[in-house]
């Protein structure tokens, strides 16, 4: 596992704040790109393993 900091943002997340973060070189994801919109946390967080 990487020891680099690394967020995914659920759908409420202005998409402008992933863009600062990766642009600060930290490793973000978002709920709309990973497909994920709309589904259980129980999803999102078997999701953030793979």
């Amino acid at each position: 596992m990487s020891k680099k900091i690394r967020f995914h943002l659920d759908e409420q997340v202005k998409k402008s704040i992933a863009e600062q973060l990766t642009s600060r070189g930290i490793n973000v994801t978002t709920t709309t790109e990973v497909g994920l919109r709309t589904k259980s946390d129980l999803e999102h967080y078997v999701g953030g393993y793979k």
